[in-house]
């Protein structure tokens, strides 16, 4: 086993993905890729230390970042499935609003290193379903995409 554990979560509001493999497609970015140099790819977020706790045996910090740059989004595509429904397909700038990470590393090699990153915000692109009910055109959801 490996003294490394990463855990990763992205959480809509609507869906909670967890695990690399199925938050990395979710977020449409390479994870390995984001680091605090580049502030997890965020563009001019507000950075605060939470939580940092040394001892003897560990150190255990806690960042977030808050997206300072306002979500913008376009509508790609609409389309009429029938008569009493439409997708709407919209794509988003600067749509990961919240990230926090989480370091507990321990002062000795071969004790467990952990990194937890916990992202919030929308997908970069969500079709939206709406249903006409008499003559008034309502939200009915999100189409449910693999993640």
């Amino acid at each position: 086993q490996s003294q490394y554990r990463n855990e990763y979560i992205f959480n809509t509001g609507v869906e909670y993905i967890t695990s690399k493999n199925h938050v990395e497609p979710a977020i449409g970015r390479t994870l390995d890729l984001l680091t605090p140099q580049n502030h997890f790819g965020l563009d001019q977020p507000n950075i605060f230390l939470i939580d940092y706790k040394p001892s003897d045996y560990s150190i255990d910090q806690q960042y977030i970042f808050l997206n300072t740059r306002p979500v913008n989004f376009k509508i790609k595509e609409d389309r009429e499935i029938d008569d009493y429904t439409y997708h709407v397909e919209v794509s988003y700038n600067n749509y990961i609003r919240y990230m926090s990470v989480t370091y507990n590393y321990s002062k000795y090699s071969d004790w467990m290193k952990r990194r937890k990153f916990y992202f919030r915000g929308f997908k970069p692109t969500e079709i939206y379903i709406f249903k006409k009910h008499v003559d008034q055109w309502e939200f009915e959801g999100i189409v449910e995409t693999e993640s």
